[in-house]
């Protein structure tokens, strides 16, 4: 379960309107924290750094380091050399990055931050889903598309390991590209009339 850390990373924008989707390299250039891995832990204090250069390329904490790019919709990082990771991402709101990583033997959601572990500057806890919120990292959008049928939104919408039901309930979902039971389109439906019902939501339909 993810600590209370990650609600406070995530929590400025679980009120926040569609998914951003900016172009510019300039939205992503810079230093990026770990803050949940692609097993869906937080990384427990330890400073895992990301850092995006103007020219395309970056390096880790680790040494390591390949080329990135911005999509129409976020950004692609691609390691070079051992394992050939790939980390698919979209910017929610202007300080967490929220995405999908690959290597062709493991997978999984992860979540960078702007703001490194313990220095968060959204102003405090998450928002708690049984009170009538919604998940960390909560994105209107693509959680309608996932109830439409498209479970590969399930990346965008929230973050997996913010819910009641845990990461691993929802990367099954979006791993073996399969349709949610009744049981979790009730939960995302329930989301997405929180979220309508709240004032960020601004009741849109």
């Amino acid at each position: 379960m993810i600590k209370t850390v990650i609600s406070a990373l995530c929590a400025m924008f679980a009120m926040s309107a569609a998914l951003a989707a900016p172009a510019h390299a300039q939205d992503y250039t810079g230093t990026w924290y770990g803050a949940v891995n692609w097993e869906g832990a937080e990384y427990d204090g330890d400073t895992i750094v990301w850092e995006f250069g103007r020219g395309g390329s970056f390096t880790d904490s680790h040494g390591e380091g390949g080329t990135w790019s911005t999509t129409t919709t976020g950004v692609v990082l691609r390691y070079v050399g051992g394992g050939q990771s790939v980390y698919t991402g979209d910017l929610v709101g202007p300080t967490t990055l929220l995405g999908w990583m690959t290597n062709g033997e493991m997978n999984g959601q992860f979540v960078l931050s702007r703001n490194p572990l313990g220095t968060p500057d959204s102003g405090g806890g998450g928002i708690a889903v049984a009170a009538g919120g919604v998940p960390e990292g909560f994105n209107i959008d693509p959680a309608r598309a996932v109830l439409r049928g498209d479970v590969s939104q399930l990346i965008s919408a929230f973050v997996w390991g913010g819910t009641p039901q845990g990461h691993d309930y929802w990367s099954d979902f979006h791993g073996q590209g399969r349709p949610l039971t009744p049981e979790a389109r009730a939960a995302v439906q329930g989301w997405i009339n929180n979220y309508e019902a709240s004032e960020g939501g601004g009741g849109r339909k």
